[in-house]
């Protein structure tokens, strides 16, 4: 194989084995979460549908849980949400400007919105 189409882990490697082995160092770098950062700004929108259903008590949970991944991801990976999710007019931003004070006081994303207590 090498003569005629170069290296085995190279080009001379049939595609069904490259793309496989992408895949699976792909999945072993990213850790397995509840929301990725590609489903992101679905969960937003669906959490700012269901405020309007439900109470804060009732989805206070799920709230936090994204707070805290929105957290980890600026903490450890400033790129993958972009600084306009915080900006004024973002879906995000206003849905986390439509929780209660006490939420956001405590929230770990007030440093982000400027929220001052």
């Amino acid at each position: 194989m090498n003569e005629d189409l170069g290296s085995c882990m190279g080009e001379g490697r049939p595609k069904r084995y490259r793309f496989t082995q992408r895949w699976r160092e792909h999945e072993e770098k990213m850790p397995a979460e509840p929301i990725s950062e590609s489903c992101f700004l679905a969960e937003v929108e669906e959490l700012k549908i269901t405020c309007k259903k439900r109470s804060f008590e009732d989805i206070k949970d799920r709230i936090s849980s994204l707070e805290k991944q929105v957290h980890g991801w600026v903490q450890a990976m400033p790129e993958v949400l972009g600084k306009d999710v915080f900006l004024d007019g973002s879906t995000f931003a206003k849905c986390w400007n439509s929780l209660p004070q006490q939420h956001k006081s405590e929230c770990c994303l007030k440093e982000k919105f400027g929220f001052h207590v």
